[in-house]
């Protein structure tokens, strides 16, 4: 099920709560894998919109698997909670954007300069 689609079909672009699990995934260099997102081009951790009945771990590794590949990650520590109160996407959705980071390691090998 696709929450966010499932929900806009109901309320338009009006301002909505959505929940986000992200991690601050590093290598045994500590560098930090980022992404440059396709709508509004800007830099960030990877992450995304849990479903419903979903909790924030598994959404993280579905959303690192998704947009990653990498399937060999260790959630090793719960970061914080961050909140944007007031955010409005490219298409002119508006949100209140809760994100429960963790810190996530990876043993596998990944070029984080491309």
């Amino acid at each position: 099920m696709d929450y966010i689609k499932w929900i806009r079909s109901k309320v338009g672009h009006d301002k909505i709560i959505l929940n986000y699990a992200a991690g601050i995934i590093r290598n045994d260099q500590g560098q930090i894998l980022m992404q440059q997102r396709g709508d509004s081009h800007l830099w960030g951790i990877i992450g995304g919109a849990m479903e419903l009945s979903e909790n924030p771990e598994d959404t993280l590794r579905r959303e690192i698997l998704e947009e990653t590949g990498l399937r060999q990650i260790s959630i090793e520590k719960f970061q914080g909670v961050y909140i944007t109160p007031e955010l409005r996407y490219p298409n002119g959705d508006l949100a209140q954007c809760i994100d429960l980071v963790y810190q996530v390691y990876t043993t596998e090998q990944v070029d984080l300069n491309f």
